[in-house]
């Protein structure tokens, strides 16, 4: 295992991630991670029940989580596949703290009546919440169109996600006995001495007391190399598709590949969706056509771009309305004032003001990633730069060439 300290001034709170690259997962194990992060942090562990762990939870830090996490690569159409327990707490509960974190790596008891427990809750969620998760889904499934990136997002936060669920609580109490094991081969697989990245992000006098926890905690993992090969997802069909669902608005999504973060045409598609937003898609989608929000998003880091509708009672018009956009942008002089505030606020969104866990976890991460710090600076001082022209040159050469 690997550990790095971020060490800054937390107000004596210690932050720690600990991670692992679930790639080599298979396909139908990939597709229950998102159930796995609910288990971990929610089933009995070492002896002692749920009930007794989320006091422990509770007593002892300001909240622990897992999850599967995509991250884009910064140079290349690539990605990493992590899994990521992320929890707090204050310096003094440091060592009952990692002494939970140890239970549940290594000691996770998974029993079938909370199991079904938890499978009936997050469905339950998902069914009654999708008229709020329409856009999200709407946006993952668009975005599966166009690679593997997108494919496996589908599966861990949209639509492949939902449908896994409904199939996983189609299944009564005296059927979970494979998925028990399934999900404890995950464990296995993931939490090995030699597969974890461990990222904390703490005050200086603290360090030397955490290394010797997480020793220990690491000491308590099993050694076995991993088997088998990292793999990756196919691309979805790449067509149009409709989704229906009882509610009366739609969500309405177009998206396209473009170029990744150290490309010099990525800063201007950065401006170019903020100009796009707050000069026409609000106007025409949200004042005009009804919808809650309109959205164009730059995806910097994955290289994709999009158009979008957030509870929009329209379906036809607002894809005339991302067509009407692209020829705005191309054949309308770009206004000199709504340019400076679309270079301001990309600055904004390149720049934000972040707490100190988000500080340690985005270095770590960039640094992973190979968001460099040269890479970064360039890539600020070309955003400064970008023209009117450039707007339009990289909307009819990227975003939508003819």
């Amino acid at each position: 295992a690997s550990v790095e300290f971020y060490p800054q001034p937390t107000n004596g709170i210690t932050y720690l991630d600990i991670r692992s690259d679930f790639a080599r997962l298979t396909p139908e194990h990939k597709d229950l991670l998102p159930l796995f992060g609910r288990v971990l942090t929610q089933s009995g562990a070492a002896g002692q029940d749920y009930a007794v762990i989320a006091a422990r939870i509770a007593a002892n830090t300001g909240g622990v989580g897992a999850a599967a996490q995509v991250q884009s690569l910064a140079e290349r159409d690539d990605y990493l596949q992590s899994f990521v327990i992320s929890g707090r707490a204050l310096d003094r509960n440091a060592k009952p703290f990692i002494d939970l974190l140890t239970d549940l790596v290594a000691r996770l008891e998974i029993e079938p009546r909370r199991l079904k427990e938890i499978i009936g809750e997050i469905s339950t969620r998902l069914e009654s919440s999708l008229a709020g998760l329409g856009f999200q889904f709407a946006l993952l499934r668009a975005h599966s169109k166009l690679g593997s990136e997108g494919a496996i997002n589908d599966r861990l936060q949209g639509i492949g996600m939902l449908h896994t669920m409904r199939r996983l609580a189609r299944l009564d109490e005296t059927q979970l006995g494979e998925l028990i094991n399934d999900l404890d081969e995950i464990r296995t697989m993931l939490f090995r001495q030699n597969a974890l990245r461990i990222i904390v992000t703490c005050e200086e006098e603290v360090i030397p007391s955490l290394e010797n926890l997480l020793t220990n905690l690491v000491g308590e993992l099993n050694k076995d190399r991993a088997d088998g090969s990292a793999s990756t997802l196919p691309a979805v069909e790449r067509a149009t598709e409709a989704r229906t669902v009882a509610v009366p608005v739609a969500f309405n999504v177009r998206v396209f590949k473009t170029v990744r973060y150290t490309h010099q045409d990525s800063p201007a598609l950065l401006v170019l969706a903020n100009y796009l937003r707050d000069r026409f898609l609000h106007r025409e989608l949200r004042e005009k056509g009804g919808a809650y929000g309109g959205y164009a998003q730059a995806g910097v880091a994955s290289g994709t771009f999009y158009l979008g509708s957030y509870r929009d009672p329209n379906i036809v018009r607002t894809y005339d309305v991302f067509d009407q956009a692209v020829r705005w942008i191309i054949e309308d002089d770009i206004d000199a004032e709504g340019l400076k505030e679309a270079i301001l606020g990309s600055c904004g969104d390149v720049d934000p003001l972040e707490s100190p866990d988000i500080k340690g976890r985005r270095e770590a991460t960039n640094r992973a990633t190979g968001f460099k710090r040269q890479a970064r600076e360039r890539f600020k001082q070309r955003l400064l730069a970008v023209t009117a022209d450039d707007l339009k040159r990289v909307l009819f050469e990227v975003v939508a060439p003819v």
